[in-house]
């Protein structure tokens, strides 16, 4: 398996909307307005792709997901009585 050509690292919005799995449209609608919460931008070096990687942090912490898959947000007060 080429690990490149089946998963690459900048990614149009097609092959985004994909992975993410909503529809093209859907996605460059969420994405136009996520770019003002920090959703990363197409990189003009890279033919105005995504850095997929950059994607899926921030949807991951857009979801309350830190790295290690654990949520971020807190479930309550403890009571160890």
């Amino acid at each position: 398996m080429n690990d490149n050509a089946d998963h690459p690292l900048f990614v149009t919005d097609a092959q985004a909307a994909r992975r993410v799995g909503v529809p093209v449209a859907v996605y460059r609608q969420a994405a136009a307005i996520l770019e003002r919460q920090g959703f990363p931008r197409p990189d003009p070096m890279f033919h105005d792709r995504r850095y997929w990687p950059a994607i899926r942090a921030f949807l991951d912490r857009r979801a309350g997901l830190d790295r290690s898959g654990l949520t971020l947000q807190p479930d309550g007060e403890e009571h160890w009585d």
